[in-house]
């Protein structure tokens, strides 16, 4: 996990560009607006992924969280179910230590995609925090279905298990992980 310290080194042409596309893509959504065009959803979707990426800036290259968070619930208001700003969201709450605001949006995200393995994976490492060390496991045995050889969430099982005096039950997740590389 990163902290909230961390970023990328700063752009400003390319902040600049977003900021610009941004206002830009108001414009045309203003005009469609206008013209009764068939086409506001996709210039508003559009609208949304240049907000996703300046919040993507925002937070890896200024390092402004609030700034990132705005521009990424801008992006929900376009398309509510843009899962990369949920889990966006979700990632700079779990970094700031916000654990509820955190597992409120990591539901959201695992409501339309149940699949989701960022948003599981925040999860079950909320759990770990709240010492649901059970609930941690079930959460990383279930991954492992789907990518038996994830081995970031190998090894937190690993750990989990050997902390909870059940290391032999590692062996089955060590042998299908082998099997699947």
């Amino acid at each position: 996990m990163q902290g909230t310290d961390w970023k990328f080194k700063a752009n400003p042409d390319a902040k600049q560009a977003l900021l610009e596309a941004i206002k830009n893509q108001g414009q045309v959504i203003d005009g469609c607006r206008q013209l009764s065009s068939d086409r506001l959803d996709q210039e508003r979707n559009k609208a949304g992924e240049i907000s996703f990426k300046l919040g993507k800036y925002y937070e890896e290259r200024d390092g402004n969280q609030n700034d990132a968070i705005a521009c990424f619930n801008d992006c929900l208001q376009r398309n509510s179910d843009h899962k990369d700003a949920l889990i966006s969201i979700a990632r700079i709450h779990q970094n700031l230590g916000n654990n509820e605001s955190c597992e409120q949006f990591c539901n959201k995200v695992l409501q339309v995609d149940k699949q989701n393995e960022e948003a599981t994976y925040m999860k079950a490492s909320l759990m770990l925090m709240q010492e649901k060390a059970e609930g941690a496991m079930k959460s990383y045995t279930d991954l492992l279905e789907k990518q038996p050889d994830n081995f970031n969430i190998l090894s937190n099982l690993i750990e989990l298990m050997r902390r909870a005096g059940r290391i032999t039950d590692a062996a089955k997740y060590l042998e299908n992980a082998e099997a699947h590389t």
